[in-house]
């Protein structure tokens, strides 16, 4: 979700947990960046608690944010990824790759176990593991 009106900042407020992506659209690290956050966003949208959110917001509609939140944020550079609970700011902050955000978004529960986050069956591990005949070619 991108935040760009009081409507949505509040929805961020109000959310028990919520991990912000701050951008600016012309900043090329956020550009090269972007690909990497869909995929996160993508990878966790139907496994997200109800009480989480997983949001981002354009540096030039950060004051829209902060207009709704009790301590402002500052951002002293972009990309920033920050953690919120109940729009309060987190001392903790994920790395900006793909493996630490899911790692991240999993260890604060944002999402279920790791099976379920990438829509894996526990079934085979759970089952007996099947013999394989080697066969040789010829």
């Amino acid at each position: 979700m991108e935040i760009s009106s009081v409507k949505h900042a509040d929805q961020v407020k109000k959310s028990g947990q919520t991990l912000l992506r701050v951008y600016w659209k012309d900043c090329g690290a956020c550009i090269q960046s972007q690909p990497d956050w869909q995929t996160v966003v993508d990878r966790v949208q139907n496994t997200l608690h109800p009480n989480c959110l997983v949001c981002q917001v354009e540096s030039s509609n950060l004051d829209t944010l902060n207009s709704v939140l009790d301590t402002p944020l500052e951002v002293p550079s972009v990309p920033a990824y920050i953690h919120l609970i109940d729009g309060v700011r987190q001392p903790t902050e994920p790395e900006r790759s793909i493996p630490s955000l899911l790692a991240f978004l999993r260890k604060h529960q944002f999402v279920g176990p790791k099976s379920r986050a990438r829509g894996r069956s526990n079934k085979r591990r759970l089952g007996k593991p099947k013999s394989r005949k080697r066969t040789r070619r010829r």
